[in-house]
C-alpha cells in the first residue's frame, strides 16, 4: 500500500508545485471607475459611475514557494453620458443636451501574488499591493442640438458645445482660487484572483481602492464661492476601479 501512496502523493506534489520561471502577459477588459464624494456636511454623499476598458502588460517574478512579485502597468480609460439641461451663456438660460465626461488612467500596480497549481493545467493566484494611478487631463463636453453658433473654422453652424478639462489648472475666478478639479496623483490599495488555463490564458479580476482625496481647489468650492456654509461643495472624492479581462502568458 506504501508502495502506491508515495507514487501518487510524489506525482500531486510536482503537479502542484509553484512555477519557476518568470511570466509576460498581455491583456485587457472591462473598467469601471467610481468617483465617491462626500459633501461638506460629512453625511451626503454621491458617486459617479465610469464604464469603458483598459489594457496592460505583467510580470509574474517567483521569489520563493508560491509567493511572486507581480508588477505591471496599464492604461484605463471610463466614460460616463447622461441627456441633462445645458445652460447657454449667450441666452442665459438651459437648453436640452447631453453631458460626457471621460477619465483616462496610467496605472501601476506592484502586487505580492501567492499561485497554486492543483493541476499541469490550471493555477490559481491570489494578490495584493498597491497601485499607484496618474489621471491624464479627461474631458468634459456639453453639446446640444437646440442651439446652433457659428464656427470660425468650419464657417457653418454647429451645435453648441463646451469643453472642459478637470485634471488641468483653471484659472481664478472671484473668492475661488487657480487650480484643477481633481488632483492628477492617487494611491489606491489593490486586490485580486486570477485563474490560469493551459499554461498561456489568464483570467482575472481585480479592485483598486483609492486612498487620496482628489478634491482639487476647485473642486472644493461650491456654488457659493467656497464659503464655509455652502452644502454642495466637496469636502473629498476618492476613485476606486473594478477591472476584469483576459490575458495572454508568454
Amino acid at each position: 500500500m506504501k508502495r502506491f501512496i508515495f507514487p501518487v502523493v510524489a506525482a500531486f506534489c510536482l503537479l502542484a508545485a509553484p512555477r519557476a520561471s518568470a511570466q509576460i502577459s498581455v491583456g485587457g477588459g472591462y473598467a469601471n471607475y467610481v468617483l465617491n464624494q462626500v459633501l461638506q456636511d460629512n453625511q451626503t454623499k454621491a458617486a459617479e459611475a465610469y464604464n469603458g476598458f483598459y489594457l496592460g502588460v505583467d510580470l509574474m517574478l517567483p521569489i520563493y514557494g508560491g509567493f511572486a512579485i507581480y508588477p505591471g502597468v496599464d492604461f484605463t480609460i471610463a466614460l460616463h453620458r447622461q441627456n441633462q439641461d445645458i445652460y447657454i451663456p449667450d441666452l442665459r438660460d438651459f437648453k436640452p443636451g447631453r453631458a460626457e465626461l471621460k477619465h483616462s488612467f496610467l496605472n501601476v500596480p506592484i502586487r505580492i501574488a501567492y499561485v497554486w497549481e492543483p493541476t499541469f493545467n490550471i493555477a490559481l493566484t491570489g494578490f495584493i499591493g498597491p497601485t499607484i494611478s496618474w489621471a491624464f487631463d479627461g474631458e468634459y463636453v456639453e453639446t446640444s442640438s437646440e442651439y446652433q453658433v457659428y464656427d470660425n473654422v468650419e464657417g457653418r453652424k454647429v451645435d453648441y458645445s463646451y469643453h472642459a478639462w478637470p485634471y488641468k489648472s483653471q484659472p481664478a475666478d472671484g473668492d475661488i482660487p487657480e487650480g484643477a478639479l481633481l488632483k492628477n496623483f492617487d494611491v489606491k490599495l489593490g486586490v485580486g484572483v486570477a485563474l490560469d488555463l493551459f499554461k498561456h490564458i489568464r483570467i482575472s479580476a481585480s479592485y483598486h481602492l483609492g486612498l487620496m482625496n482628489l478634491a482639487g481647489p476647485h473642486y472644493d468650492y461650491g456654488e457659493t464661492g467656497g464659503k464655509a456654509n455652502d452644502p454642495y461643495a466637496v469636502r473629498s472624492a476618492k476613485g476606486n476601479i473594478f477591472q476584469a479581462g483576459v490575458a495572454y502568458i508568454f
